[in-house]
């Protein structure tokens, strides 16, 4: 005769069973990522850092870059630098000269004079590479091409009787150069506004688009018999961030840039932008970092930019003498800190 069923200790394996089960359920969940607090966008309007994880936050910063050195009279000589925010791309104004260490082949020197100027007009070689992925909505393009054509108006009217040379290329899957190089205003406006071909085809090969680009203005450097301003700038403007599916990485961009002495300028916007990679090339190649929320802050933008260019400091000094020398031009404001080097030869 079989035994009667013990209901109680069945019952109670039963749900220590489910007990056992719900909390390797919870361990699991948390494994995961359950307990991360963080978004995986930019949603408070900061961008995503490139990862996915955290809304990437500039850090607070300077940066210097030697644009001139003047040896007409050495041996006094003068040097011409920027200075800017690295966290907003705009011009660090208002220091002097208590800020500002001169240092020629390891020697401090003393400034015999200095300046602020916000009036410079010096023309200057640059391309402009837009993004026409399909990220980038048809609202996004007018606002794009815009605010690329208010940058170009003002720029010409700014430098002017002097001529600037531009490039506008535009970019999703693959690159395609639209307008290539000239000193004529209309013709770079209507690159601003001519179609992309390969328009709704998805991909964003944007390190490829930058390279290829940097490739072009070097090769335009290189075969041109004209006198072309010594300044050369690349302005990158995109919603996204590289897809891997290119020939080049950030890595081959910076070197490449860095090479050819072109500064970036990287305008990133919206909420799905991979922020970090671009700050990152722009401080490498001593260019501009911009962020804007929407595609609405491009002019804004391309303001900064302007701005940048037409704000400079000098200081002079005497230099030791003729021959090839090394200067340095460190600034110092509060706790930020950032300098820039150069070589020259005083006659």
């Amino acid at each position: 005769m079989k035994k009667p069923l013990n209901l109680n200790k069945t019952w109670f394996k039963s749900i220590g069973t489910i007990l056992s089960l719900f909390l390797i359920l919870a361990v699991m969940a948390i494994g995961c990522g359950g307990g991360s607090s963080g978004g995986s966008g930019g949603g408070d309007g900061n961008g995503d850092n490139g990862s996915g994880d955290e809304p990437f936050d500039p850090p607070a910063g300077i940066l210097t870059k030697i644009l001139n050195i003047d040896t007409a009279a050495c041996p006094e000589v003068t040097v011409y630098f920027s200075v800017s925010d690295q966290e907003t791309g705009e011009p660090v104004r208002d220091l002097n000269d208590e800020n500002f260490e001169v240092i020629e082949d390891d020697t401090s020197k003393i400034i015999k004079d200095w300046g602020e100027l916000d009036t410079v007009s010096e023309p200057i070689v640059f391309s402009m590479v837009l993004d026409y992925s399909v990220s980038v909505t048809d609202q996004d393009l007018i606002n794009i091409e815009d605010a690329s054509t208010i940058f170009v108006n003002e720029l010409f009217d700014l430098t002017a009787p002097f001529l600037n040379w531009g490039e506008i290329t535009k970019f999703a899957r693959t690159s395609e150069v639209i307008e290539p190089f000239t000193d004529e205003k209309d013709s770079i406006l209507d690159g601003i506004a001519a179609p992309y071909p390969d328009r709704g085809i998805t991909g964003t090969n944007l390190y490829d688009a930058i390279f290829l680009e940097i490739e072009e203005m070097v090769d335009f450097r290189a075969t041109s018999v004209l006198a072309l301003p010594e300044r050369s700038i690349l302005i990158v403007v995109t919603d996204g961030e590289d897809d891997n599916k290119g020939n080049y990485d950030q890595q081959d961009v910076t070197e490449a840039a860095i090479d050819a002495g072109i500064e970036i300028v990287s305008v990133g916007f919206g909420d799905e932008v991979a922020l970090e990679p671009l700050f990152e090339i722009a401080i490498d190649t001593k260019g501009l970092y911009i962020y804007a929320s929407t595609s609405d802050d491009l002019g804004g933008a391309m303001q900064i930019i302007l701005d940048h260019l037409q704000h400079q400091y000098w200081v002079l000094y005497d230099s030791t003498g003729s021959g090839a020398h090394m200067v340095e031009v460190e600034v110092t404001t509060g706790s930020l800190s950032d300098s820039d080097s150069l070589d020259f030869a005083c006659p």
